[in-house]
């Protein structure tokens, strides 16, 4: 009885270390995204390169967190067969809550007020930019 325990706490344990590994694959993730966008956004083609790269190792760590899912689910179905207890599915909460269409709205014309007034305080002028013609088309 003591190594069906032991490997049950095993199996408890690789659950957690691949949970725990799934939230940091999500941070490192966002991390790479927001320097693959900053480094696509110079004119720099040593950066663009980079830009790819990052973009290479986003895709390849999202496989990895899907094959952190797919461990995981196997790792529930081996405790379940193992603890004779039917298999439970994992509730995923979502990310965030639905916002409506109106405050989505909202915050984009939001957005175009500070866009318009970032650009009239940093003395563009009159050169007409993206920004300006989003902010002089007032949503």
């Amino acid at each position: 009885m003591g190594s069906v325990g032991e490997l049950l706490a095993g199996l408890r344990a690789a659950r957690v270390d691949a949970d725990r590994a799934a939230a940091l694959a999500a941070r490192v993730r966002w991390r790479l995204g927001a320097t693959e966008d900053r480094l696509r956004r110079t004119r720099d083609l040593a950066d663009a390169v980079a830009a790819r790269r990052f973009a290479a190792a986003i895709t390849r760590l999202d496989l990895v967190v899907a094959r952190l899912a797919v461990g995981g689910c196997r790792l529930d179905r081996s405790v379940a067969a193992l603890t004779g207890e039917p298999v439970t599915a994992r509730t995923v909460e979502p990310r965030s809550p639905a916002i409506p269409a109106e405050e989505i709205a909202q915050g984009c014309r939001a957005a175009s007020v500070l866009a318009g007034r970032r650009i009239r305080l940093a003395g563009l002028g009159r050169r007409r930019t993206a920004l300006t013609r989003i902010w002089e088309r007032r949503w």
